[in-house]
């Protein structure tokens, strides 16, 4: 005997089917919320994980470290002191460059150099006819040397007297003073080296004339 399902079918199709199919439908929908809500879940973990690894930003603030200051740049060695001139204060300078002298008050130097047996001769004189001379050589060319000016000059002879002598500091002049007391006269004199060169100051004036400064022979030196 066959059985008839057809409205059993027809039943199914109009009473229980569209009650599974809507039962289905929310229970996908449950699951698709449940989905995104995991979703959404998983990709606020992500970002804050991704935050954390984030290197911090550099502060501003008082707490950092101040940079090291640049080194200042070397300054420059001072440069070495002069060297002081040996020359006392307002000495005559000779213009060819061998010597300079405190030269006397009222004396004027020559025009020019004079030149004979092998030495030079700048003489500065006065209205009155005296004389101031400066002379220099070259030993080589006189045979004449320091020793032999030096015991020239303190040597005595005649009525000529030692009034005072000694040598220059460093030992490189001399200088020596002598009077004359028959003719009340003073004679000065001094020789000094300068390079290859020697040179000798000599004045004579009388007592009632005297040079001024007394001692300029002393201030010889060579430049």
């Amino acid at each position: 005997m066959a059985w008839d399902t057809s409205g059993i079918n027809l039943s199914a199709r109009r009473h229980g089917f569209p009650r599974y199919r809507a039962r289905c439908k929310v229970h996908f929908m449950k699951c698709f919320a449940a989905l995104l809500l995991a979703v959404g879940v998983l990709s606020s973990v992500a970002c804050k994980k991704k935050e954390n690894n984030a290197p911090a930003p550099a502060t501003t603030g008082g707490s950092s470290a101040s940079p090291t200051p640049a080194a200042p740049p070397p300054t420059a060695a001072p440069p070495p002191p002069a060297k002081p001139s040996a020359c006392v204060e307002g000495a005559y300078k000779d213009p060819n460059g061998n010597y300079c002298v405190k030269v006397p008050e009222g004396y004027k130097p020559s025009k020019s150099t004079r030149t004979a047996e092998g030495k030079s001769v700048d003489q500065f004189e006065t209205d009155d006819g005296f004389n101031f001379s400066i002379e220099y050589w070259k030993p080589s060319d006189r045979k004449v040397t320091f020793d032999d000016m030096k015991q020239q000059y303190s040597t005595e002879g005649g009525d000529y007297k030692k009034v005072e002598s000694g040598d220059f500091e460093g030992g490189n002049g001399f200088y020596s003073q002598m009077h004359h007391d028959p003719e009340k006269k003073t004679f000065t004199r001094s020789v000094v080296k300068s390079g290859d060169k020697l040179i000798t100051c000599e004045a004579e004036t009388y007592d009632a004339t005297p040079l001024k400064p007394a001692d300029a022979c002393k201030t010889l030196r060579g430049l």
